[in-house]
């Protein structure tokens, strides 16, 4: 992701990256249901900073979307289910899969 915000010149790009290795890093799962997802950083994976920005193409676009998606599942995974391991593993292979994909997108 941050290949992107470099490519394209996008500080909202940067801080969409940002969020997401922040995300993964802060996982606690002594939190409740959010998992310790800063509300601001929830904010931002949610997509709409990615509404119009100039330079993505629609690949990369629907990439991003998706890994800031399987971000914000990922601390849920781990404070609400009885199974954290089952499903945190495919997620996070989901997640690589957008990141293949976004780079497989670029222009």
């Amino acid at each position: 992701m941050e290949e992107l915000a470099a490519r394209t010149g996008s500080r909202r790009l940067v801080e969409y990256a940002a969020a997401v290795l922040a995300c993964g890093r802060d996982l606690d799962p002594k939190d409740d249901e959010d998992g310790g997802v800063d509300p601001d950083l929830a904010f931002v994976l949610s997509g709409l900073v990615l509404v119009h920005e100039p330079g993505l193409t629609k690949g990369e676009g629907l990439a991003l979307a998706t890994a800031g998606a399987i971000t914000l599942a990922m601390p849920r995974t781990i404070t609400v289910d009885d199974d954290p391991d089952g499903q945190l593993p495919e997620l996070a292979h989901h997640l690589d899969q957008a990141v293949a994909a976004g780079r497989r997108a670029k222009p």
